[in-house]
């Protein structure tokens, strides 16, 4: 854990003996962690993902079938920057590799729907508008704010993965942006 305090919450100064207080930013990854950890050290949920993915090339009609049974239809937010997307729900997984994790040691592996995006998002991620696929990120401030909406009873939300201009490749989940919505006219 970092040295430096956080700025969401106060922070002591421990005197001989004492701990510091964990701030909202350390305590937040420190949960998102130990779930991960859970999560990963569960046997039973890995034999059922295992057991999902054989159905699945067991029961599959055509040869195309078989090679995409296994593959998850997961889309990685960083590739994915403008798709407007709904969350349902997430779960941190752990994670060894800084460049997906900002270091904290999990990402979060969301099931979500195609709203809408960019053409070439589109196609080069392989969806279709109103495809439901996964969604996993490292992003500090898109996990914080999912978590936060789940917290509050708030998913599913809607939203756009929105990268911040000039930063190294950091994303944020927005607000979808506000339009009309045509109403149906009888003649």
């Amino acid at each position: 854990m970092s040295e430096t305090p956080s700025t969401s919450a106060p922070a002591e100064t421990p005197k001989d003996g004492e701990v510091r207080s964990i701030g909202l930013y350390d305590k937040f990854h420190a949960t998102m962690l130990e779930k991960a950890l859970t999560l990963h050290n569960d046997k039973e949920r890995a034999r059922r993902v295992m057991a999902s993915q054989t159905d699945r090339i067991l029961t599959a009609e055509t040869d195309e079938d078989i090679w995409a049974a296994d593959m998850g239809g997961t889309v990685q937010a960083r590739d994915a920057k403008r798709l407007e997307v709904r969350i349902y729900d997430y779960e941190p997984v752990l994670s060894n590799n800084p460049d997906i994790t900002e270091g904290h040691g999990y990402y979060f592996s969301m099931n979500a729907t195609c709203l809408g995006g960019p053409e070439e998002v589109l196609i080069s991620n392989g969806l279709e508008l109103g495809q439901d696929f996964v969604l996993q990120t490292g992003a500090e401030l898109f996990t914080s704010k999912v978590a936060a909406f789940a917290s509050r009873g708030s998913l599913p939300k809607d939203g756009v993965i929105f990268p911040v201009p000039n930063t190294k490749g950091m994303l944020k989940f927005y607000p979808l942006s506000r339009r009309v919505i045509p109403a149906e006219t009888t003649e």
